[in-house]
């Protein structure tokens, strides 16, 4: 997109050169250059006004899977999905909670604003056991995806267990997740 933009760009640019010189050469003779002006910026709008028709893309984030490690294996979980600084919850239905990890939980997709620049993905949870004491699950790490032209892009989070400022080196929870499109 940016390439597309600097070309238009670079197009405007050239034409912008040609016309200064036309008007410059034909100062003397006022119709000459008002049909160039004319001429001139009805190629600009043959040439700008295509770019603007496209298609406008959604791109959603799918949480497809979570899966617990070690003692939270038959655990529940609730995750935040941070997608350039704006939270997604999972689950988001009203009046649940919690959700069961495994084969048998559902997927959730949440719309996300149009991004030509890319996105940064990143997820805390929360997970326990039956009513056992929550842990809280971070990562340092955050997954920036910048080539959008190579959709859906396909991620995998590990998260740790969280103990006050540091965070523990086992991978307790593991969230699968994509970035997909559909056209409008």
């Amino acid at each position: 997109m940016k390439q597309q933009r600097y070309n238009q760009l670079t197009i405007i640019g050239v034409f912008a050169d040609i016309f200064s010189f036309v008007i410059f050469a034909f100062t003397s003779n006022v119709f000459l250059g008002a049909v160039t002006g004319i001429i001139f910026f009805g190629v600009i709008i043959l040439i700008v006004k295509p770019v603007a028709k496209k298609k406008i893309e959604r791109v959603w984030l799918v949480i497809e899977k979570v899966e617990l490690f070690g003692q939270l294996v038959n655990g529940q979980f609730n995750v935040k999905a941070f997608v350039n600084n704006t939270s997604y919850k999972y689950p988001s239905c009203v009046g649940v909670e919690w959700a069961k990890a495994g084969a048998g939980m559902s997927s959730q997709q949440f719309k996300l604003p149009v991004n030509e620049e890319g996105y940064e993905v990143y997820f805390i949870m929360n997970a326990r056991r039956e009513n056992e004491c929550i842990c809280e699950l971070v990562s340092p790490k955050i997954d920036v995806i910048e080539n959008l032209s190579k959709r859906p892009f396909q991620g995998q989070y590990n998260l740790y267990l969280k103990k006050g400022y540091t965070v523990d080196s086992g991978v307790l929870a593991t969230v699968r997740y994509k970035i997909r499109t559909t056209s409008q």
